[in-house]
């Protein structure tokens, strides 16, 4: 992922980047509100509706089919929802033994759209938060129609940039369903999202290099912005080792004044420049993402491979994120009702639900 860089320059930059995307959307937004006006009927007759004026809904009523054996197969979805649930509580632990220093890594931070998300990652972002949204929901709607129990629609809503997708069962039918199938309906979205993630994950395998960084930005008056380096940038070697996140770090880290060698790749040639780093200097001062693999930058050229890595990135982050919130136990969450449809009891479940509260707040909020 990209590395910001920090300067007035940049905060102003980044505020300029918000305003403008935030003025394209309200204009987006105020021309359909004028086509929505003069073709209303056009639109609702095919589902879609308007709210005020930034809030589109898509609803389907129409019946779904089941698919065929389905319905045995949906039970693997119980598994890879404890997978997300462990994996929630092992995150969360983790960030907050990191936030109290006693363990060294990155904590859990909150991505919020237009602060730590913006320009062209935002629109990545929202793509993959549609995908994980969708897929989620329709796998909620197709399970519970192979458990025989009804939906009553489905859809999608797009509240300004933000996309979301929902599914509407039958509340009463679902009540009188059994506990192993109330669970698999329950289980069958954050599962869903798991398993994207996985597949996420093992793609970005095959085209994201373990060596070499991508120069995306650099910060005016930087050692970087000094000898020349520029974005585009692909830096292959340090000192004649293979390049990697850990090496540069260890180079930079170093609190003695240090000549550090990289080898570049710049407009199809490949240099050499040495660099003096003094020993109260860390930072190159650049922001970067991990090379993708030379045959995606042979066959679609950089900006493309770059773009190909960004939203199988963002759709692995996107889809893991949704999946261990939707299956940690959060009252509201699908870990939540779950809990309450296994154990019976609501002073265990509101308990238990109240405890992954408080660990979630414990993990994303700075305690130092």
């Amino acid at each position: 992922m990209r590395y910001r860089l920090v300067s007035t320059a940049n905060v102003v930059h980044i505020v300029y980047e918000i305003l403008l995307y935030v003025w394209i959307i309200i204009g987006i937004w105020g021309l359909f509100n004028v086509i929505y006006h003069f073709h209303r009927g056009f639109f609702e007759a095919r589902g879609f509706k308007l709210y005020y004026g930034f809030i589109l809904v898509y609803k389907r009523t129409k019946k779904i089919k089941p698919l065929s054996l389905y319905r045995k197969l949906s039970y693997i979805h119980i598994p890879f929802f404890v997978l997300a649930i462990l994996t929630f509580y092992q995150s969360m632990i983790t960030s907050i033994f990191i936030r109290l220093g006693l363990s060294k890594g990155v904590p859990a931070q909150l991505l919020i759209p237009g602060v730590n998300i913006t320009g062209i990652q935002l629109v990545y972002f929202v793509i993959a938060i549609a995908v994980a949204a969708a897929i989620h929901e329709l796998m909620h709607a197709y399970t519970a129609i192979a458990h025989g129990l009804n939906v009553k629609s489905i859809g999608f809503a797009l509240i300004f940039i933000l996309p979301i997708a929902f599914t509407e069962l039958d509340e009463e039918k679902l009540s009188k369903a059994s506990t192993r199938a109330k669970v698999t309906v329950l289980a069958a979205g954050p599962s869903a999202n798991i398993l994207l993630a996985l597949l996420a994950l093992f793609l970005l395998s095959f085209i994201v290099s373990p060596y070499g960084i991508v120069v995306l930005d650099t910060l005016p008056g930087s050692l970087a912005d000094k000898y020349g380096l520029k974005q585009g940038d692909i830096i292959l070697e340090i000192n004649g080792e293979p390049l990697t996140r850990s090496l540069l770090a260890k180079y930079l880290n170093n609190r003695t004044g240090v000549n550090i060698t990289l080898k570049i790749l710049s407009n199809n040639r490949v240099k050499t420049i040495t660099i003096y780093k003094p020993g109260n200097v860390t930072r190159l001062g650049i922001a970067f993402t991990n090379k993708p693999v030379d045959q995606l930058i042979n066959m679609f050229g950089l900006d493309t491979a770059l773009a190909i890595s960004f939203i199988i990135t963002w759709l692995y982050l996107v889809n893991l994120g949704l999946a261990v919130i939707n299956a940690a136990p959060l009252f509201v969450s699908d870990g939540g009702r779950i809990v309450y449809e296994v154990f019976k009891n609501k002073n265990v479940s509101h308990a238990i639900n109240l405890f992954s509260l408080l660990i979630l707040v414990l993990g994303v909020a700075p305690l130092k």
